[in-house]
């Protein structure tokens, strides 16, 4: 009996450890069908968010009543031109409007070739009673008439003089100053193509068939030696303004990819990086782009060696914090300078993008009430917020911001801190969340200072000009070429950001710069000691 009590303990032990590992078996199996699952579920999150960014609208704005059953933004919008209004009595400023598609709105001055267009003689009678008509008045319509390139060569004709009595030496006027010396090509010409390049986005082989229909045959490397030569004259120019960008209170920066073919020890499908830092000293704004082979934090380090000011606004890329893999991780306050504390300032566009993204991976009958809409419902009150006080003083956006925008961030991580732990990081919305946790400090600074922008969207917005014509003209040849093109560029933008037309503020910049001999001469030449409408009319 005592053998056969053994022998049934055993079978009961061994039946449950069959079970116990088959229970094991099956938790097994659910983990995995759940990784499974959530693999599954990202990979279609992914290929929604790129049947989106393929096919679907690029905008990020958002319809203006899709979460206005959240928010009472309009109610936030009006107590602060409530506010405004108590404080001033000028008449609120109204935005000019968008003139028609195809209105005429050309500068004063522009040369009017008049035509009319008049009864014949004969029809010059009344056709009911024969009596002469006389003329009551006049109907116009203009048009514009654009007419090709206009070609026409400047010939420098300088006499030379020499005396018959002792026949020594030769007299003859100096050559003035030329942007391109030795070459065909005036400040006129230079300005064309470097606007046609890095304004309207004309590869220079486009720029050489175009130049050849008007009978004018310069050769690709022709055109790319005078850009390299053009940037070289306008590099005092570009050192003025980084000095007077790094003498500001903050800087934004922002980074894009650039394909360089021939760079020492790289190959040519490798890719480089344009940075790009902005900033306003005393109304002026300054726009400068750097090209780099990388994209390591000891490039913003350097770019931002002399920086003298107090915030750096970026996206929240680890360079601009070196956090690199080779270096430990910074102190919150003390990255990229060892003598003053440098401030980050974050991104809230970028934390909205995220999840923007989001709502793209969702069919669009599951979009309403999910975490995504309502962060996004979050985000659009502090802009509408940033939209009402856009025209204020800095000192008046301060105290809008700590009295409308703080306590609506507070709300805000209220939220976020709720739903967070909720969310799988492996999901489109878990790293939305986690992005908004980790950047959080950075994302509520622009709330400290009356200056600083709720997000880095104007830097961005000044690397669309190069992106736009990177699809053009693909990659740099050399980095000398991507050195010339980085302050081309630089000048470019700034004289845009500062209210001149490129083509008008280049051809005279071109024409003095080879005059100037002191620091003085070049200081008169940056855009804002220039009038733009003066430069136009010359």
């Amino acid at each position: 009996m005592e053998t056969t009590h053994n022998a049934s303990h055993h079978d009961i032990e061994a039946l449950y450890c069959l079970v116990a590992l088959q229970f094991e078996q099956l938790r097994v199996k659910d983990e995995m069908v759940a990784e499974l699952q959530a693999r599954l579920n990202s990979l279609y999150e992914q290929l929604r968010l790129m049947r989106a960014q393929r096919f679907g609208a690029s905008s990020e704005v958002t319809p203006p009543d899709q979460y206005a059953f959240c928010f009472n933004e309009a109610e936030i919008v009006v107590a602060i031109d409530e506010q405004q209004e108590e404080k001033s009595d000028e008449k609120p400023v109204r935005r000019a409007k968008r003139p028609r598609t195809g209105s005429l709105t050309l500068p004063a001055g522009t040369p009017i070739e008049t035509i009319e267009h008049d009864l014949a003689e004969s029809d010059k009678s009344c056709p009911h009673d024969g009596h002469a008509l006389h003329r009551i008045g006049e109907e116009i319509s203009d048009q514009v008439d654009i007419q090709p390139a206009k070609v026409t060569i400047i010939r420098h004709v300088r006499p030379k003089y020499g005396c018959r009595c002792c026949e020594q030496g030769v007299h003859i006027a100096p050559m003035p100053p030329q942007a391109l010396p030795g070459t065909i090509a005036s400040s006129n010409t230079a300005a064309l193509i470097s606007v046609s390049k890095y304004v309207d986005h004309q590869p220079l082989y486009r720029q050489e068939k175009i130049l050849a229909r008007s009978d004018v045959h310069v050769s690709r490397a022709t055109l790319a030696h005078w850009i390299i030569k053009l940037a070289e004259l306008k590099r005092p120019l570009f050192n003025l303004m980084n000095d007077l960008l790094l003498s500001g209170r903050w800087i934004q920066m922002d980074e894009t990819t650039v394909q360089v073919l021939r760079e020492p020890g790289r190959a040519a499908k490798q890719k480089s990086y344009v940075w790009v830092r902005r900033t306003i000293v005393d109304g002026k704004t300054i726009i400068l782009f750097h090209y780099e082979p990388s994209r390591a934090g000891e490039v913003a380090r350097k770019l931002l060696d002399g920086f003298t000011g107090k915030y750096l606004q970026h996206d929240g890329y680890s360079a601009y914090e070196q956090e690199d893999e080779d270096e430990p991780p910074p102190i919150e306050g003390e990255c990229l300078r060892d003598d003053v504390p440098l401030i980050h300032v974050g991104c809230m566009a970028h934390a909205r993008r995220k999840f923007v993204e989001v709502i793209k991976t969702l069919p669009s009958n599951k979009r309403k009430g999910t975490l995504a809409q309502a962060a996004i419902g979050y985000i659009d009150r502090l802009y509408r917020i940033e939209t009402a006080i856009r025209d204020m003083s800095a000192t008046e956006r301060y105290r809008v911001r700590q009295e409308k925008s703080v306590p609506l961030l507070n709300e805000l991580a209220d939220w976020w801190q709720h739903k967070q732990p909720a969310a799988s990081p492996n999901t489109k919305i878990g790293k939305a969340l986690g992005y908004l946790q980790r950047q959080w400090p950075k994302l509520i600074r622009y709330c400290d200072d009356g200056e600083l922008e709720i997000d880095n969207n104007l830097v961005e917005n000044a690397i669309r000009p190069f992106a736009l014509g990177r699809k053009n003209w693909m990659f740099a040849t050399s980095t000398k070429g991507a050195e010339a093109s980085a302050i081309h560029y630089s000048i470019l933008a700034t004289a845009q950001a500062n209210g001149h037309d490129p083509y008008h503020y280049e051809r005279y910049i071109y024409k003095e710069l080879p005059k100037a001999k002191t620091v003085e001469d070049i200081e008169r030449l940056l855009p804002w000691n220039l009038d733009p409408e003066s430069l136009r009319n010359l």
